[in-house]
């Protein structure tokens, strides 16, 4: 039965729709873990030189890293592409069977309450935050 078996391409995830996005947004998800650790070893290196500075110019030559707006771009971008996945997917895997149209609407919901949830914690963290500094 050997001469029966295929061994699948190297690139065999990207022919069905379905197991392309479930790679995408895996590797979105190692992306962003590795962007969260190069977002704390920068402000690690940020704060170093804002502790240590002996003047201005050092203080600036810190924090004008174009690397800073760059991993800042890309994690947003990132997580907001990991979000859509993983709620698009979430009706899938509901131990209820939805239809299409429900699943849809689930997405929708799922999408509304994570909106909501993402202004109250601005509001809550940065918000507050802002008014104090």
């Amino acid at each position: 039965m050997k001469y029966l078996e295929q061994k699948p391409g190297p690139l065999w995830w990207t022919k069905n729709p379905r197991y392309f996005m479930y790679f995408v947004r895996e590797i979105n998800g190692i992306l962003l873990g590795f962007l969260a650790f190069a977002s704390i070893i920068t402000l690690i290196a940020v704060s170093l030189i804002w502790k240590y500075a002996l003047n201005s110019n050092a203080l600036f030559i810190g924090t004008a890293n174009i690397l800073i707006p760059v991993l800042i771009c890309a994690t947003i971008v990132s997580s907001i592409i990991h979000t859509l996945t993983w709620l698009d997917a979430m009706p899938k895997i509901l131990p209820l069977q939805l239809s299409k149209n429900r699943q849809k609407i689930a997405y929708v919901i799922l999408i509304i309450f994570w909106l909501g949830l993402s202004y109250i914690l601005l509001n809550i963290f940065y918000l507050s935050y802002a008014t104090v500094v």
